[in-house]
C-alpha cells in the first residue's frame, strides 16, 4: 500500500521535468520524449538535409576554385 502512496510524488517530479529536443542536452524523460513525438528523427532529418545543402555548397565551391585555377595558367 505504501508503494502506491509514491506515484503521485513521482508523476509531479517527472511532471516538472523540462523537455528539450536536443538529446545531448536532455535526460532521460527528454529522449522519451523525443522519441515518442518523433521530434528527435526531425531534428534528424533536418540536420541531414543541412549537411547535404553544405555538400553541394562545397562542391559548387570546388568547381569555381577549379575554374580559376584554370584561367590563371
Amino acid at each position: 500500500m505504501r508503494s502506491w502512496s509514491l506515484i503521485p510524488g513521482a508523476v509531479l517530479i517527472l511532471g516538472a521535468c523540462t523537455v528539450n529536443e536536443d538529446p545531448a542536452a536532455g535526460g532521460f524523460v527528454s529522449g522519451v520524449a523525443g522519441v515518442t513525438t518523433g521530434s528527435f528523427q526531425a531534428r534528424v532529418d533536418a540536420l541531414e538535409g543541412e549537411a547535404e545543402s553544405e555538400r553541394a555548397r562545397q562542391a559548387s565551391l570546388e568547381a569555381q576554385i577549379a575554374g580559376l585555377e584554370r584561367d590563371l595558367t
